[in-house]
């Protein structure tokens, strides 16, 4: 299992992706993957911290179904890149 997403979200997931799509396993999998790389283009040369705590808020914000939600945990990302650019300067 991924360490960026916990075993109660995949479980929580699971539920929410039983029906249509790709499944649950594979939408999952899916955002974990487009996480990672995310996390690896944008939080290139920052610290491992960084760039783990923005692939699990992308995790988060490709599952969202809401758009307050997804504004919310985007401006959380932009937040957590600036700190990273602080750490390399």
């Amino acid at each position: 299992m991924d360490d960026i997403i916990t075993a109660e979200d995949r479980k929580h997931l699971s539920q929410r992706f039983k029906v249509g799509g790709l499944g649950p396993e594979a939408t999952i999998q899916y955002a974990i993957d487009t996480a990672h790389q995310y996390a690896a283009t944008y939080c290139r040369d920052m610290p491992a911290f960084v760039h783990r705590l923005v692939a699990q808020l992308h995790v988060r914000y490709l599952l969202a179904g809401d758009r307050g939600d997804k504004l919310e945990i985007r401006s959380t990302i932009d937040t957590v890149l600036e700190v990273g650019r602080s750490c390399i300067r």
